[in-house]
């Protein structure tokens, strides 16, 4: 009850973009896999190397759970 659906949905698509982004996919590549507009990519882009640090931080988590 904290999120409706579609908040869900969201968070979850922007969590793949960054995914995708950190893993040196195109904006293009991106957009075809999720559907999202270049302009919210381009976003989560700047988000991910300017914002306070949360995709980073849970890209590194996710990355140390790997070893």
């Amino acid at each position: 009850d904290l999120m409706t659906e579609d908040e869900i949905r969201m968070i979850v698509a922007r969590w793949r973009v960054a995914r995708s982004l950190a893993a040196g996919r195109t904006y293009r590549q991106i957009e075809e896999e999720t559907g999202l507009s270049s302009r919210t990519i381009a976003r989560i882009s700047h988000w991910l190397r300017h914002g306070e640090g949360g995709y980073r931080l849970l890209l590194r988590q996710g990355e140390a759970r790997k070893v």
